[in-house]
């Protein structure tokens, strides 16, 4: 897709709400394996990452890096409880929204 296109329906919500509803998906993840009980949440939370960072201009290198740590996330205990990725990716989006307005282009 070139520039001047316009993304589709499904691209520009999956832009706008894709990272949010991943996050709120990642910390349920989260709160159904208990941390270190599951390690199907460390699988899960790898994935529910990748895909959540799938909508920000990052290197393959650093999207895996931070796909691990939403895993290790998943797995770690006593984060049950705490919304710390819906918490970081609406703060994330709000602060990319700005950017966006101050933009010239």
């Amino acid at each position: 897709m070139d520039k001047k296109s316009k993304p589709s329906i499904l691209e520009r919500l999956n832009q706008s709400f894709g990272p949010l509803i991943g996050a709120i998906i990642l910390d349920l993840v989260d709160l159904a394996t208990f941390g270190p009980l599951g390690i199907g949440g460390f699988v899960l939370g790898v994935l529910i990452g990748w895909w959540i960072l799938s909508v920000y201009d990052i290197s393959v290198r650093t999207r895996t890096i931070l796909a691990v740590l939403a895993g290790v996330y998943c797995l770690a205990p006593f984060t049950e409880f705490i919304p710390v990725a819906t918490l970081i990716s609406a703060i994330a989006r709000y602060k990319q929204s700005s950017k966006k307005k101050d933009d010239p282009k």
